[in-house]
Parts: C-alpha cells; sequence; structure tokens
C-alpha cells in the first residue's frame, strides 16, 4: 500500500474495492451467507481477476502503470470486462426464471445506433484522409457491351 495518507486513501476509493465491497454487500443482504459466497465469486472475476491481469502486464513491462495507457491493451482488459459483465447478466436473468427479449423500440433505438455508426465510417472513409489512395489497374476489352450482353444471352433463359 503506498505511503502518504493520501494515496492510501484513493488506494482504497479505487473502483475494484468498491465493487468487491458491494457485491459481496449485496449477495449478502439478498440471500444471507449463500449470497455472500456468490458475491465473491463474482467479485474475483469482475475485480480480482483482472486487477491480477494489469498487474501481471505492469511486472512484465507491456503496461508502465494500472491505468493501462496503450490503446491495444486496454482493448484487451475491456475485452476481458465486457465478456464477464455478459456471462454475469446471462446468469442473473437465468437464475430468475425470467426471460427477457427487448421491445420493438429498444431494438429500434439499438438499429439506430449501429446505423449511426455505419455512416459516419462511410463519411469519414469518403471525405476524410484514413485509407490510402491506391491506383487501380483498369483492364481494358475491345468491346465491353459485346461481351457483356453475350455472357447474358449465353444465360438466357436459365
Amino acid at each position: 500500500m503506498p505511503g502518504s495518507l493520501a494515496a492510501r486513501v484513493t488506494y482504497l476509493l479505487e473502483p475494484k474495492n468498491w465493487l468487491i465491497v458491494t457485491v459481496v454487500g449485496v449477495g449478502a443482504h439478498a440471500d444471507g451467507l449463500a449470497g455472500a459466497a456468490w458475491g465473491l465469486l463474482a467479485a474475483f472475476f469482475a475485480a480480482v481477476l483482472p486487477t491480477m491481469f494489469i498487474s501481471y502486464g505492469i511486472r512484465h513491462g507491456r503496461w508502465e502503470d494500472r491505468n493501462v495507457g496503450a490503446r491495444r491493451a486496454r482493448l484487451v482488459v475491456l475485452g476481458f470486462i465486457t465478456n464477464r459483465m455478459n456471462v454475469s447478466i446471462t446468469g442473473m436473468e437465468g437464475s430468475t426464471g425470467v426471460r427477457y427479449f427487448p421491445k420493438w423500440s429498444e431494438l429500434a433505438v439499438t438499429g439506430m445506433i449501429i446505423g449511426i455508426g455505419f455512416a459516419a465510417f462511410g463519411l469519414a472513409v469518403k471525405y476524410l484522409p484514413i485509407f490510402p489512395k491506391e491506383e487501380v489497374a483498369v483492364e481494358t476489352s475491345p468491346e465491353p457491351s459485346a461481351v457483356a450482353v453475350g455472357a447474358v444471352m449465353d444465360h438466357a433463359g436459365d
């Protein structure tokens, strides 16, 4: 643990520590000792294991500090955390016996967000210098219309 009082307080108030306490506390409140045990299991996968993963990366020189500044490294950690969230939400849904399917409006909003992403990417590619310009070699044929008509007529009636 760090030396100064401010460093200790900052360390104790990290989100992973709050996550551990909250998950165990909610589990204990909801289902007693069994809930606390499930909370400990959830805390292990949601906070302890990612922290160990980051610490391993720091010790082996992949990252400079626990903030994981490199973009690729952040995406690795984010993918791991997202996977754990997906598994935990699916597990909680299955344990309650309730089945959920989004309403049409939720599906529409999701589709809209995805569509906006595709449109923004398309506009960025078209108007910003994202991909380098490549010269495309165009092969010329003597009579392109005759070749096209011949190919269509060969398969007419198939």
